[in-house]
């Protein structure tokens, strides 16, 4: 079986732009189509090492925050209802608790951003971030905090070709460098199956200049059913995802 959700290969983060078409307004996900890598990712200096390595795992599977007062009252409010869903849904494998004086810097900062939603990738021992902005979504922030917890997109993980076609010709100039695939040897592999259902799957419509599709399904390799570009709630694969990450 083919693995499922990339780990990261330097510190991503997701960031969000104004869209500028029907199909992208429609779509619960377009807050995070910035230009940054692949959208949505902030770089996180001196992180050169991928996800592979559990040093780059919250310790415990337990994330810890601290929320900037600058934070408006509703992302503050979806920021806690996200972190509860994302426990209750893996069980208590993934877990979050306010920052203490003796964390130091080992923290990642929920801050205001004034558009947009966006988050580094991973555990590095010292501060990172999620930036939001009062228009994200509860679904769009436990997308965010997957990313602090390690996950990259679901359209990037090495082997993609062989269930989605990248359309660059629809893609908004400027931005076609968020498609990039990485490679086997940048993410780690969990045995789990391609997974448009992913609450980490951007829309078929992300980052397009004329509303056609910018990633095209393989003809049959979409299950019946199933929503690409979700933000409702974590799919089966995702909680399996991080299950397998933090070993619990």
């Amino acid at each position: 079986m083919k693995a499922i959700v990339l780990m990261l290969v330097g510190i991503a983060v997701a960031a969000a732009a104004p869209v500028d078409n029907a199909a992208d307004r429609d779509d619960p996900s377009s807050l995070e189509y910035g230009n940054l890598i692949e959208g949505d990712i902030e770089p996180l200096e001196g992180a050169f090492s991928g996800l592979l390595s559990t040093s780059n795992r919250w310790p415990g599977g337990v994330v810890v925050y601290k929320i900037d007062s600058s934070l408006s009252s509703t992302a503050k409010s979806r920021s806690l209802t996200a972190m509860q869903r994302i426990t209750e849904e893996t069980k208590g494998c993934i877990r979050f608790r306010q920052a203490t004086s003796s964390d130091g810097s080992r923290f990642v900062r929920i801050r205001d951003r004034d558009s947009g939603c966006s988050a580094t990738v991973g555990y590095w021992g010292r501060e990172t971030r999620v930036s939001l902005s009062p228009r994200c979504s509860v679904g769009t922030i436990m997308h965010e905090f997957q990313h602090t917890l390690g996950v990259y997109h679901q359209q990037s993980r090495p082997d993609r070709d062989s269930y989605v076609k990248i359309a660059l010709e629809n893609v908004k100039s400027g931005h076609e460098h968020n498609f990039s695939k990485r490679s086997s040897s940048q993410v780690g592999t969990f045995g789990l199956r391609y997974d448009f259902g992913s609450q980490m799957h951007y829309s078929e419509y992300a980052f397009s200049k004329n509303g056609q599709k910018t990633i095209v399904p393989l003809p049959g390799k979409v299950p019946s059913g199933v929503k690409i570009g979700q933000r409702d709630r974590m799919s089966t694969n995702d909680v399996a995802l991080l299950k397998a990450m933090y070993k619990c």
